[in-house]
């Protein structure tokens, strides 16, 4: 397994480097403001050659699933570990037989091979990009801009457009954000800060700071993932962390283009894996870094403070002890990190006008096909978050759906019914997918990431060489169902499973195939026995 996954590492490392060595390279043209369009002169063989490479991506990226998910010949699965090892009629493997996923799920040795070669490719892809130019968003400059006039200029970027630093020509790479206000946290807002100190004017340093910030980010929520899994058995880690961190979408949009959601999905997986391992204020302060960092997150919190309340192994004191205390932590986290920045209900402005901004989505498709919903849209998009948020605490309350399943669950709503979409939202449905165990959730997720990649050239070519005619709607007609419409069939066809008995298990890693073939294992292994009794 180890050697396959070896393999596939390396073919997506050559696909990564021929961008970053090619034509995309931060250190060759990071001191202007491009795009992949650009940078490529819209030739039609570069669009075919990155429509290729990012198909290839995806490829490689399936196929190391697979390998990820191939159990050790002779270890328990996921399903047998539920059902109990060694199951009866079934002879298990003798310490000699033993392989290393047995003893890590022993609770001894060290990290197999196929978890450090997932965990080290995870970190050289994240190398690796950090040099990649971010061909498909300027945010990371953005942020460079804001954390610089915020040091250098004393503004706020929260309540002060960057344009108000009249005359400094770095403000200037924030483009057309120049004269808008920080939609982001205030602990993002220190983390720019800190960045516009250690690269001054400099703005290629300051570029490859905030992507190396990502990078760390991203391997860090790797090893945490791994860690959640830690208990049981070195595949499952494995799994999560090719799940995450080899996905094309996750590293392109996390370190290539730099987005902050690399550090708030970070946070939001600490809390969880802290949550595991009976940490539930430390969990609680995750939640909220995760919020004050982009507020992408926020509904997490009700659930959080739900599942405290649902922590059916304490007594009612505990309980409560603990929803106060994780109550405190947030609400003392805010404070102290709104401090430097608050300026009445002014600073939460820009944050609240984010929503008006529609593009690439559901309702922008649908303010367009019928422009007067713009007046109503916004009602039925929140009851339908609100919705999902009730029935998904009821899940819980239930025991039908743990605590990841629930975020996610959430944020993919959230997602869908946002005015506007970009890819890298999605970074942090595939970490929480990988704590669900859900395999209908991550194939709905895997195949989400695909189909919003493949919008990538459709808005860097065909839309340019088709503007003349091509209206914002029919692209929207184009790309909103190619990027929608797989994830959500795979939904609704995995709400369909569990009525035909197949889905059993659908919390565990197990998948409806694995219960199918142990159903049938228990019928041979029963018949065999009825057969040697009879003799």
């Amino acid at each position: 397994m180890s050697r396959h996954l070896l393999a596939l590492g390396l073919a997506l490392e050559a696909i990564f480097l021929v961008a970053v060595a090619g034509p995309f390279s931060l250190l060759k043209s990071g001191t202007e403001l491009t795009d992949l369009g650009k940078l490529t002169d819209y030739q039609p063989l570069a669009a075919v050659l990155v429509t290729a490479g990012l198909i290839g991506l995806f490829v490689l990226y399936t196929i190391a699933l697979g390998v990820a998910r191939r159990p050790h010949p002779l270890a328990p699965s996921p399903l047998e570990m539920e059902r109990g090892w060694p199951r009866p009629g079934v002879p298990s493997p003798s310490p000699m037989e033993r392989g290393p996923a047995d003893t890590l799920r022993e609770g001894g040795g060290r990290p197999s091979a196929a978890l450090l070669v997932a965990l080290g490719f995870t970190a050289l892809f994240s190398v690796t990009l950090v040099f990649l130019y971010p061909v498909t968003a300027i945010d990371v400059y953005n942020y460079a801009v804001e954390g610089h006039v915020a040091v250098f200029h004393h503004l706020n970027p929260m309540v002060s457009p960057p344009a108000q630093a009249v005359g400094d020509t770095f403000v200037s790479y924030a483009g057309t954000w120049a004269d808008s206000t920080s939609p982001y946290g205030p602990i993002w807002i220190t983390l720019t800060k800190l960045d516009a100190l250690l690269a001054g004017s400099n703005v290629v340093v300051a570029i490859l700071l905030l992507k190396a910030l990502a990078a760390v980010a991203l391997v860090a929520t790797a090893l945490l993932l791994a860690w959640a899994f830690g208990g049981q058995g070195p595949r499952s880690g494995a799994l999560a962390v090719v799940l995450f961190g080899w996905n094309p979408l996750v590293q392109l949009e996390m370190v290539g283009n730099g987005h902050n959601d690399a550090v708030m999905t970070f946070f939001l997986i600490a809390a969880l894996a802290l949550l595991t391992k009976n940490r539930p204020v430390l969990s609680a302060l995750g939640v909220g870094a995760s919020v004050l960092v982009k507020f992408l997150t926020l509904g997490a919190i009700p659930l959080f403070l739900l599942a405290r309340i649902l922590d059916s192994p304490r007594s009612h004191r505990g309980r409560l002890v603990t929803v106060v205390a994780s109550a405190a932590a947030l609400v003392a986290l805010a404070v102290v990190a709104y401090a430097p920045f608050w300026a009445g209900p002014t600073t939460l402005q820009r944050a609240l006008a984010a929503d008006s901004d529609y593009l690439s989505s559901i309702p922008a498709l649908i303010v367009l096909v019928i422009p007067g919903s713009i007046n109503w849209l916004a009602f039925p998009r929140l009851a339908l978050v609100g919705i999902v948020c009730l029935w998904q605490a009821n899940s819980l309350r239930l025991g039908r759906a743990n605590l990841a399943q629930a975020m996610y669950e959430v944020f993919f709503v959230t997602i869908l019914v946002g005015a506007h979409f970009a890819g890298w939202y999605l970074a942090l449905l595939v970490a929480v997918s990988a704590l669900t165990r859900d395999r209908w959730v991550q194939l709905r997720t895997v195949v989400f990431t695909f189909t919003a990649t493949l919008a990538t050239p459709l808005w860097a070519y065909l839309w340019y060489w088709n503007q003349d005619w091509m209206s914002m709607t029919t692209i929207h007609l184009i790309v909103v169902p190619l990027t929608f419409l797989p994830p959500l069939l795979i939904a609704l066809l995995a709400m369909d499973w569990p009525s035909r008995g197949l889905w059993r298990h659908r919390g565990s890693q197990s998948s409806y195939l694995d219960a199918l073939y142990f159903e049938l294992h228990d019928a041979y292994v029963t018949a065999r026995s009825a057969v040697g009794s009879s003799t």
